[in-house]
């Protein structure tokens, strides 16, 4: 069965798994800390809204989630999260997706930093790559 995902955009059903690969993350990382019920997914924000001080913690709620969000619409999900805090106390959190469909692999890099000691809303996010 080729599952669509419904976009509430002017893209509509998405089935392309490329675009859709990507648009999953673009939601897991915008959806605001209370919009966290997608899938059984929590957001991003919400994860690290949350009161878990530990980041091996975190990183695993960050894994469980994509995890979740991804094999909804995937045949097989491998995520992997790590994280590392730097001088300034900024935590940089590295993730990869591998999301396979129909024996095609997509995969997807990103690194997420968040400064715990401001606001959840002004996180930065640095792009490292899409590739197919």
């Amino acid at each position: 069965m080729n599952k669509v995902f419904p976009s509430l955009s002017s893209d509509g059903f998405i089935e392309d798994r490329s675009i859709l690969s990507k648009k999953l993350f673009e939601m897991f990382l915008a959806s605001d800390h209370s919009q966290s019920n997608f899938k059984d997914a929590q957001s991003l924000k919400y994860i690290l809204n949350t009161e878990t001080v530990d980041d091996y913690a975190k990183n695993e709620e960050i894994r469980k989630s994509l995890e979740k969000l991804y094999n909804a619409y995937f045949d097989s999900v491998i995520v992997s999260v790590g994280n590392k805090t730097d001088d300034d106390n900024v935590v940089v959190f590295n993730m990869q997706i591998d999301a396979s469909y129909n024996g095609k692999v997509y995969t997807i890099k990103e690194s997420i930093s968040n400064d715990y000691f401001t606001d959840i809303d002004k996180f930065d996010s640095e792009l490292v790559g899409y590739m197919n």
